[in-house]
This record gives structure tokens, C-alpha cells and sequence, in this order.
């Protein structure tokens, strides 16, 4: 059923934003997550286009929020690297593939995929 879903969606057409947005790390905290900590960031969808085979861009469907995360905010040692200032926060979740490059990805626009976004 699932792959039966999956390659209905591929031949439909995805209409994407003119942008997307993301959550960057503004700076570590030093106590609780506030508002200071994030910041967003608007980006045009044309920046975002697989360069290579093993590149698709996902449309984020779902996103985890674990309480890991909050490590991750420690400029310290760990069993995953930390986010650095200015980079995107990353999270695990589930999406749809989108943009996929040329034809010879092995995921199809439309594809249901998980994983660290």
C-alpha cells in the first residue's frame, strides 16, 4: 500500500514556495531555551537544488523535538557534533521528497522518507 501511495504521489506535480524558512542557532544559552536563542531565516527555493545523485530536497513534514536537542546547543564534546552559531537546527522527522536531481536519484518526488534534517 505504502509504495502504491508513494508512486501515485510521484507523478503529481508539487507546487514549492518562492522560499523556504529555517531555524538557526543565534546563539548558545546559557540556561533555558528563549527567544534570543533562534533565529529564522528566509530563503529563496531557488538556492535549494540537489547538485549531485545522492541530494533530494525533502519538504519537512514532521519534525521531533527531543530532548537531546538541548545538548546539542553546548559547544562540548558528545556522541553527535554541536550546532555551531548560524547553522541550521537540525531535528529528526519525516518528509516528502520534492526536487530530486536530474533522473538519477533513487527516490522519486513524492517519496514519504525519514531521517536528520
Amino acid at each position: 500500500m505504502a509504495r502504491l501511495i508513494s508512486s501515485l504521489l510521484g507523478k503529481l506535480t508539487m507546487t514549492l514556495p518562492s522560499e523556504a524558512t529555517k531555524i538557526v542557532l543565534a546563539e548558545r544559552p546559557k540556561g533555558p531555551v528563549d527567544d534570543s536563542t533562534f533565529r529564522s531565516e528566509k530563503v529563496p527555493m531557488t538556492s535549494l537544488t540537489p547538485s549531485k545523485a545522492t541530494e533530494v530536497l525533502i519538504r519537512v513534514d514532521y519534525v521531533s523535538m527531543d530532548p537531546a536537542m538541548r545538548g546539542w546547543l553546548n559547544d562540548t564534546r558528545s556522541y553527535i557534533a554541536p550546532v555551531q552559531i548560524g547553522e541550521t537546527m537540525r531535528a529528526g522527522g519525516i518528509g516528502t521528497v520534492v526536487k530530486v536531481y536530474e533522473t538519477e536519484s533513487k527516490f522519486k518526488i513524492g517519496d514519504v522518507v525519514q531521517g536528520f534534517f
